[in-house]
C-alpha cells in the first residue's frame, strides 16, 4: 500500500489526466466564481465574502456527492436558503442541511473556517481548504483511500478511516503530501491525478 500504489498510478497517467489533475482545483474555484456571479445579493456580503460562502456550501453538501453534481446540489442550497421559508432539497441530508443552514447564519462570511464547514469530517474540511485556494494539503476522499491501498476497502475500514481513525486519515494525507514534493506539485494537484486516474481504471468516469 501507500506511496508505491500512488507511483504506480502518476506513472499511469496519460498526459490529458496530468494536466486535468494539475488544473482540476483551479477549475473548481472558477466554477465556485461562477456560482458567486449568479447568486450574489450584493447586500450586507463583499463579493470575496459571498464567494468564500459559496465555497463552503459546496465543501459542505459534498460528502457522498458526485462533483458532477456537486455544485448544482450547492446552487439549490444557496438559493433555498436566500429565500424567506427554507425548505431541504431532496439531495441533501438533516445533518448537511443543518451544517449549512448554520454557515448561511454567519454575520461575516469572511471568518468563515474549516471548522464551522465541518466538526468532524476531514475530507470536508480540506477540501474547503482547496476551494478557497490553500492547497498545501490534500483532500482524502474514498477514491484517494481506494488508491492509497491500492485496491477498494470494505465499508467497514472504510467508515473508520473517516470517523475513529484520524491517526490514519493523517497517514494517509502525509503519503500524498511528501510525493507531491517529489513531484513539483502541490498535495491538492497531485491528490486530483491520482483521483482522476484512479476512476477512470475504477468507476468509469473522467474527470467530474
Amino acid at each position: 500500500m501507500s506511496q508505491h500504489n500512488l507511483r504506480t498510478l502518476l506513472h499511469q497517467a496519460t498526459p490529458e489526466q496530468w494536466e486535468a489533475g494539475v488544473n482540476w482545483y483551479s477549475n473548481a474555484r472558477r466554477q465556485i466564481e461562477r456560482l458567486a456571479v449568479e447568486t450574489w445579493p450584493s447586500t450586507n456580503h463583499t463579493f470575496d465574502e459571498w464567494t468564500k460562502y459559496c465555497a463552503a456550501i459546496v465543501a459542505a453538501s459534498s460528502p457522498q456527492m458526485p462533483w458532477v453534481d456537486n455544485v448544482q446540489v450547492a446552487r439549490q442550497v444557496i438559493v433555498a436558503l436566500s429565500s424567506e421559508s427554507p425548505e431541504k432539497p431532496r439531495k441533501i441530508t438533516k445533518n448537511v442541511w443543518a451544517r449549512c443552514n448554520a454557515l448561511a447564519g454567519m454575520v461575516a462570511y469572511r471568518y468563515i473556517t474549516m471548522k464551522d464547514v465541518s466538526k468532524k469530517s476531514h475530507k470536508v474540511k480540506r477540501f474547503f481548504a482547496n476551494l478557497t485556494g490553500e492547497e498545501s494539503w490534500a483532500t482524502i476522499d474514498t477514491h484517494a483511500i481506494n488508491a492509497w491501498h491500492g485496491y477498494r476497502v470494505d465499508e467497514k475500514l472504510l467508515k473508520s478511516t473517516f470517523t475513529n481513525a484520524k491517526k490514519r486519515y493523517e497517514i494517509i494525507a502525509e503519503d500524498y503530501e511528501q510525493l507531491a514534493m517529489e513531484y513539483s506539485l502541490t498535495p491538492a494537484q497531485l491528490q486530483a491525478i491520482v483521483w482522476i486516474v484512479w476512476r477512470s481504471k475504477n468507476v468509469k468516469a473522467q474527470y467530474d
